[in-house]
């Protein structure tokens, strides 16, 4: 994951970025941002960042984002990436949605 900052005050915002891992369900994109940021697009635009490093660089061939049912903020940012609700998965005793996107889906957006 990488440290998101603004870009003109150059605060630290966040974390965005890819995730991985021993023993995790996929390979994925998160991001975790200061709620004062939210709305702004930062998450989104980090976000296909972090997939656009995923596919291409890490020859990743499906991305997945977790994401806690009321989480909701971070669905439509799931949602910009691409991505879809594929099903759910209990993690650490806490109810996840899986978003998911191939490497086909990804090229076909951008």
């Amino acid at each position: 994951m990488w440290a998101v900052e603004e870009q003109k005050t150059g605060e630290m915002i966040g974390r965005v970025g890819c995730w991985y891992p021993e023993g995790w369900v996929g390979f994925e994109i998160g991001w975790t941002l200061r709620g004062a940021f939210w709305g702004n697009g930062f998450a989104t635009e980090a976000g296909k960042a972090s997939m656009d490093y995923a596919f291409r660089e890490l020859g990743q061939w499906e991305v997945i984002s977790l994401i806690r049912p009321d989480n909701i903020p971070s669905r439509p940012v799931a949602e910009k990436l691409g991505e879809k609700l594929v099903g759910n998965i209990e993690l650490f005793g806490s109810d996840c949605l899986i978003f998911q996107i191939t490497k086909d889906e990804w090229e076909a957006l951008v």
